[in-house]
């Protein structure tokens, strides 16, 4: 059992990365404290040991739910999470960075940078070999209709330009994106 949560409440929508050592991290939308969600994780070494407690990722106080949690490790065994949170009225995509020891690297910070209460979904992340990251999630911005937009950071968080859409066309439903990196840096 990975949460140490020993209510009857749901957890789902996880995910999963392992480093060049074989050591893991699974991450995942928990609702033991009642109807909304919270995003925790919970850190292993490759023999399967767990590393210390669950760790709860989300930062904030409020009832808003939080969703849809994707994490990225680098091959040092830091790691981020990002996932969906409605701490205001909208859906908007935040994400926490750790160390590899699970200590957190600053406070949680939003990705998307759009005005309007607008709903996001299913981020996924990806880690360049130099800390750098891009976060991609389908976005309800504009045109009534879900789109794929991405973030690029550089390794101390701070945003490369604006966030950007990404597919060309938006007559269609674009959503459930993924993101890899390849090792030039460039990302796909």
């Amino acid at each position: 059992k990975v949460n140490n949560d020993f209510t009857n409440k749901k957890q789902l929508n996880s995910d999963i990365k392992v480093d060049d050592n074989g050591n893991f991290i699974i991450c995942w939308e928990d609702h033991r404290f009642g109807y909304f969600g919270e995003i925790y994780s919970q850190s292993y070494l490759n023999d399967g040991t767990p590393v210390d407690e669950n760790l709860k990722v989300n930062d904030d106080l409020t009832s808003g739910n939080q969703e849809w949690p994707a994490i990225a490790k680098d091959t040092a065994g830091n790691f981020i999470i990002a996932w969906v949170d409605a701490r205001s009225s909208g859906k908007a995509i935040y994400a926490q960075r750790y160390t590899t020891e699970g200590i957190p690297i600053g406070n949680n910070f939003i990705v998307t940078d759009d005005t309007i209460d607008n709903y996001t979904q299913k981020p996924s992340i990806a880690i360049n070999l130099d800390g750098s990251f891009v976060i991609t999630w389908g976005d309800f911005r504009e045109a009534e209709i879900y789109n794929i937009y991405a973030q690029r950071f550089s390794n101390d968080a701070t945003p490369l330009g604006d966030n950007f859409r990404v597919n060309f066309l938006s007559a269609a439903l674009n959503y459930n994106p993924k993101v890899v990196c390849k090792q030039n840096g460039d990302f796909i």
